[in-house]
């Protein structure tokens, strides 16, 4: 398993993630970690999926979770559980693809990293890292939220946009 910092490169793609009322968070994706999974990303953050969605899961200490929306096609989780090898650590910063206990039903759903996770490393497709903004991150995992760490008031993501640095990226492959 490798840290985050060997992946950076100054062609990957660059999304830059507009949280209403907290700023903006940068995430760089690592194509060669996980490529259907930043294929998939980068397909969703194109068709304006995510703008207007919230961080609907935030647990202090461990994460923050969004991209809960409409149903949408499944892919092929791109990690070590699913016979791909994805050496990407599940650090600070990180992101990473939500799914179900069925290793191929990651859609939408992602979750940034606040504390390392080693427990993930290996059974969640990790796609990049937060490249500036993770004190945004400090402050929606520390908002109030209820016993199923929903917060109390909407966190919303305002708009999400990709630069693929002149890079074209496939449609993903679905499951």
């Amino acid at each position: 398993m490798m840290s985050y910092q060997t992946f950076i490169k100054p062609t990957n793609p660059l999304v830059v993630m507009v949280v209403e009322a907290f700023g903006t968070i940068e995430i760089e994706l690592f194509p060669e970690v996980a490529p259907n999974t930043v294929n998939n990303f980068i397909d969703l953050v194109e068709r304006g999926y995510y703008t207007g969605l919230k961080f609907h899961r935030i647990i202090p200490g461990f994460m923050i979770q969004g991209g809960w929306g409409s149903e949408l096609k499944s892919i092929r989780g791109d990690f070590k559980q699913n016979g791909f090898n994805n050496p990407l650590l599940h650090d600070r910063g990180v992101i990473s693809m939500a799914r179900t206990s069925n290793p191929n039903s990651a859609t939408g759903q992602f979750f940034i990293m606040h504390k390392p996770s080693p427990h993930l490393d290996g059974a969640y497709a990790a796609f990049g890292v937060v490249t500036k903004g993770i004190e945004i991150v400090d402050a929606i995992v520390m908002t109030p939220r209820d016993y199923s760490d929903k917060p109390l008031s909407d966190i919303v993501i305002k708009s999400v946009t990709v630069d693929l640095k002149g890079q074209s990226y496939p449609k993903p492959i679905y499951y």
